[in-house]
């Protein structure tokens, strides 16, 4: 009697999407329809016939066996960072643990599983580092547990990362089903949180309100975030201001988060109302992380001095300390009440004279193929000529030469040409550009990137030293101060016996 094999039929669904039940529609690429679109990306596989059997299978058990070796002995990698958490299934514990105090823990869905997994290893690093990639260890082992413990932060974390999900898809994040109705449950649950013994929860609720702003900046809509930056100051006034918090760590971040809304809409600080932020010596470490250094800070050394360290050329260096010398003259004046008309009068030459010079550097704007040392030295021009033109001209940066449309859009061109992982290795430089560009980025897409980077920056750099990041950003709000100040006292100033005549910007000569 002949035996016939019967043959099993080939099997063209990938094994994701049997596990999701989904109908497998076979791409382009080497992933299907819906592998290509799922975030966090998954490994788009189809089984052969010869593991597609029973579980007993020797096929099936090597394959489980593989599996089982990965997920022990890899940990999950943030940007060639280890982090303990590995696989998304391993979330579902995490998740129902990170409890939203008080209110409700976030739902277990194997949806919210992933997201939240996807937050752990690709959105937190976006939010602490230049590169959107390696986040500090500390960040990760210190401050990321202790973000998803605000009483909101379970959910907030899901949205974010639901948010980005649909930018990558291609979708406009307000208009998505989903997001709008994650957020209206969001706020849903504030408002169930707020109406329960708020005075003893004043520290929990800042917590939570202040990563609303984070999301807030995140959809573009800087009217919500100003009405979350007032509730935190009614919260400070209630709790007797941020210097009686008990928690460091929040009131760090509330530190920062005050003097990023300050610099990027030219407005006065709103939580250090109580503290003389604008007459305090600005703090100077030592030592300091020398990739660190900013133009911002009065550090001994020149940037000329110290070029190699940087990989700068010798007319970046040059810029970078004509913009350090104009910043520590005008943070000397601030240190006194009561400024001299003679010092504003010289304020203005020595601005003038930068200006010349910044001007006399030849433009790279018309080169057809420059290279990243190009980008780095045209973009660090056009900003020095926009600090200088507003200290000299006593013009807000929002309406200086990045009010100019055709300029803005050549130092974002500029600037994002350049590597993100080159502008990690000169941090502080790096912090200083973006700080020059957000008063005038407006509520675009450019400009919430933008301000998004800059926030990002000065949070990597205050996870090394929190010094370096306060200090820079209460240097540049100070000399936005000083020149909204001499704005509205509308001095004029006499050069040489004329009246001093600044003409627009022509890109250089």
């Amino acid at each position: 009697m002949q035996v016939v094999k019967l043959r099993r039929p080939r099997q063209t669904s990938c094994t994701e999407c049997i596990r999701r039940k989904q109908k497998c529609q076979p791409g382009n690429g080497k992933s299907c329809y819906y592998c290509s679109r799922r975030h966090p990306p998954v490994l788009c596989k189809i089984r052969d016939a010869g593991s597609s059997g029973s579980s007993g299978s020797s096929g099936a058990r090597e394959e489980r066996a593989q599996k089982s070796t990965e997920s022990t002995t890899t940990s999950m990698t943030v940007g060639k960072r280890s982090h303990p958490y590995c696989e998304p299934q391993s979330f579902g514990s995490y998740l129902s643990a990170a409890q939203c105090a008080n209110i409700s823990p976030a739902d277990p869905s194997q949806e919210n599983i992933e997201l939240l997994h996807s937050f752990q290893q690709y959105v937190a690093p976006m939010f602490s580092s230049v590169d959107g990639r390696t986040a500090p260890d500390n960040f990760l082992n210190e401050w990321t547990p202790w973000i998803l413990q605000s009483p909101l932060m379970p959910e907030i974390s899901i949205l974010l990362s639901l948010s980005i999900k649909c930018q990558l898809q291609g979708l406009d994040t307000p208009k998505c089903p989903n997001a709008l109705a994650m957020r209206g449950n969001i706020y849903s649950l504030l408002g169930k949180f707020l109406t329960h013994n708020i005075e003893r929860r004043i520290e929990q609720t800042i917590h939570a309100v202040l990563h609303l702003i984070g999301l807030e900046s995140f959809w573009g809509e800087s009217n919500v975030q100003l009405s979350h930056v007032k509730a935190i100051q009614n919260l400070l006034r209630m709790g007797g201001g941020i210097e009686q918090l008990t928690d460091l760590k929040l009131k760090k971040l509330l530190m920062i988060t005050d003097f990023h809304w300050a610099c990027s809409y030219e407005r006065e600080l709103l939580f250090h109302q109580s503290l003389p932020a604008d007459f305090r010596a600005l703090p100077i470490p030592n030592p300091y992380p020398e990739n660190f250094d900013s133009p911002l800070l009065d550090f001994s050394s020149r940037f000329v001095d110290r070029k190699k360290i940087f990989g700068l050329e010798q007319e970046v260096a040059e810029m970078l300390d004509l913009v350090r010398s104009l910043t520590n003259s005008v943070l000397s004046s601030t240190s006194n009440k009561r400024v001299p008309e003679s010092d504003s009068y010289s304020f203005q030459l020595m601005a003038l004279e930068a200006l010349n010079k910044l001007e006399a550097f030849p433009s790279l704007s018309d080169l057809l193929h420059p290279g990243e040392e190009d980008l780095i030295y045209e973009t660090c021009r056009m900003a020095a000529c926009a600090y200088s033109f507003s200290i000299l001209t006593k013009t807000p940066f929002s309406k200086g030469l990045f009010a100019d449309s055709e300029f803005r859009q050549q130092f974002y061109s500029n600037l994002w040409r350049v590597s993100l992982a080159r502008w990690q290795e000169i941090p502080g430089i790096f912090f200083w550009l973006t700080l020059i560009a957000c008063p005038g980025s407006g509520e675009t897409y450019p400009g919430v990137r933008l301000k998004a980077k800059m926030t990002a920056t000065s949070i990597y750099i205050m996870i090394s030293d929190f010094d370096l990041a306060i200090g820079a950003s209460r240097a540049f709000w100070t000399v936005q101060r000083w020149i909204a100040r001499r704005e509205a006292e509308g001095t004029e100033f006499i050069i040489s016996g004329e009246e001093l005549v600044v003409t627009p910007y022509e890109g250089g000569r």
